[in-house]
């Protein structure tokens, strides 16, 4: 009787029980580890923290950009948005310019839309970014690499500016400076860090990334 009350009270909040045996085995689970994004959550990510000129600062996620927390007239901030908003596939729907940001729907994954969000809110418009330096060149992201490189435009220089974004030590900009502190942040802070880098390149070969041919600039 108590089994078939607890499985009418989980049924009231949309959970089937389809064994009451499995009511009993669930009344005694004392830890559930799942690792399935959205089962648990609601699929939705936000900015934190950020990690440049060898500090950590808190993100501001609010429309008015009250709670600011770090200087906007630092160059390596100016580079660590330009990376976040063009080496992202992520963008808004149509048609949503009368909603705050950070409630419009975006295509693309929980990271990438998370990092347009606040890049759009922080920065500028990433849509305005991504026209003026328009894609020739891409390595996807993809669960083997877990990174992404992206060429935009030849710079006036004659060269291609590579950004890269990925896992800190699958990216090929990693140094073991970047490895120790983005490791000590994860077990710290319990995030998931998304470090990002440019490449000033001589020659367009993305499959071949050469690090004797690039200066590093790891951000």
């Amino acid at each position: 009787v108590c089994l078939t009350l607890t499985a009418k009270r989980m049924a009231r909040k949309n959970c089937l029980v389809k064994n009451l045996e499995a009511v009993e085995t669930l009344g005694s689970t004392s830890t559930i580890c799942s690792d399935k994004t959205g089962t648990l959550t609601q699929n939705r990510m936000t900015v934190a923290h950020m990690w440049f000129d060898m500090t950590v600062y808190e993100a501001d996620t609010t429309e008015e950009q009250t709670g600011k927390t770090f200087t906007k007239s630092s160059d390596t901030w100016f580079m660590l948005a330009r990376i976040a908003g063009l080496c992202n596939r992520a963008d808004f729907k149509a048609n949503q310019e009368i909603l705050p940001i950070a409630k419009r729907a975006t295509t693309g994954d929980a990271s990438e839309s998370a990092l347009l969000k606040f890049i759009e809110q922080s920065y500028s418009s990433v849509a305005e970014m991504r026209e003026k330096n328009p894609k020739v060149a891409e390595i996807p992201f993809n669960s083997t690499n877990k990174y992404q490189v992206q060429n935009p435009q030849r710079r006036p220089s004659g060269h291609f500016l590579s950004i890269t974004r990925g896992t800190p030590w699958r990216a090929p900009f990693h140094t073991s400076e970047i490895k120790r502190k983005c490791k000590t942040h994860i077990s710290l802070s319990l995030l998931r860090v998304v470090p990002s880098g440019s490449f000033h390149e001589c020659a367009l070969s993305l499959p071949h990334h050469s690090h004797k041919d690039s200066h590093a600039q790891p951000h």
